[in-house]
């Protein structure tokens, strides 16, 4: 249990987007947390179910927690940008309104970011967490394991290249997911690195993590699982969603990937990444001999490793 006197406010940070089923449970998961000194904020994105009485009412029982309205729907990368921007915490951890933590998550994730801040003399870092990834029946169908889990950490183009093309990577190199759902950061760090990009409905985490990296950011997570995933299909992971976002990080980094003639390599194994996870290895396995036809100083060097297995 923290210390109110002592421990900085942290800003526990919701969307909530037609989430009139899981909100509440989320939400008091949130008001577990053995940190203290938080403030819960929540920022209804145009939800059409009964979301918005269902976060009144939490707020009217709860001093602690505060209600933002987009009176239409914005996109989560927006509603990302107005928790950011409304926090009064000092560090913003980000919450799934679909998912559960664990009490400690907070504390836990403060714990890792500052030590590691401390140790390597940085403030760009940007902390996650492992992850249980619940089936459909709440059982757990397998961990997901965050980038950084041991020291030192990934920084720099290390994980943009990681982010935009793939390069080879083994469980020692310390990579891993970056969901924005496990996200912990000082709320100064968008004045650095600017806030999510609003064009990406999809993977907007993932584009703002490349933009940090190329700034010398670290990614770090807490070894051990703190939330409870619980998938939700929306229209923005549905279809070539996916692809399409994928591709627009490529887009907009283009000029990076230029540089090192990975563009169009990029753009392969964007395609490749998505068939692959449609279970349409051959085509996944087209595009990623296309990807070493297009760069293969860079792609063969790395020793691409795809998701693809032969």
């Amino acid at each position: 249990m923290t210390d109110k006197n002592n421990a900085p406010l942290i800003t526990i940070a919701f969307t909530c987007f037609n989430a009139a089923d899981t909100i509440k449970r989320a939400v008091e998961s949130a008001q577990k947390q053995t940190w203290d000194n938080k403030e819960i904020l929540i920022v209804d994105d145009g939800s059409s179910d009964n979301s918005v009485e269902i976060l009144h009412n939490l707020a009217a029982e709860n001093e602690n927690v505060r209600v933002v309205e987009h009176e239409v729907n914005k996109g989560t990368a927006t509603a990302r940008n107005t928790l950011a921007q409304n926090a009064k915490g000092e560090f913003l951890v980000y919450f799934d309104d679909d998912d559960v933590a664990v009490p400690e998550r907070v504390e836990k994730q403060w714990k890792r970011l500052t030590e590691y801040e401390k140790a390597y003399d940085t403030d760009l870092v940007f902390c996650y967490s492992d992850r249980y990834v619940m089936t459909l029946d709440e059982e757990i169908d397998h961990i997901g394991y965050g980038i950084g889990r041991s020291d030192p950490a990934p920084s720099g183009e290390r994980v943009a290249d990681f982010i935009l093309w793939n390069t080879n990577q083994t469980k020692d190199d310390n990579m891993g997911q970056m969901g924005s759902g496990t996200l912990m950061v000082r709320r100064a760090i968008f004045d650095q690195v600017g806030f999510f990009d609003k064009d990406f409905r999809r993977s907007a985490e993932l584009e703002l993590a490349v933009r940090a990296a190329l700034k010398d950011a670290h990614f770090i997570s807490v070894p051990k699982p703190l939330i409870y995933q619980h998938k939700t299909l929306t229209t923005d992971k549905s279809g070539k969603k996916p692809l399409e976002f994928a591709k627009l990080i490529c887009k907009k980094h283009r000029a990076y990937l230029a540089k090192k003639h990975l563009y169009l390599a990029a753009i392969a194994i964007a395609y490749a990444k998505f068939y692959s996870n449609k279970g349409l290895k051959w085509i996944a396995k087209l595009f990623i001999l296309f990807s070493c036809i297009l760069s293969p100083q860079h792609v063969l060097k790395q020793k691409i490793r795809s998701k693809v297995k032969a």
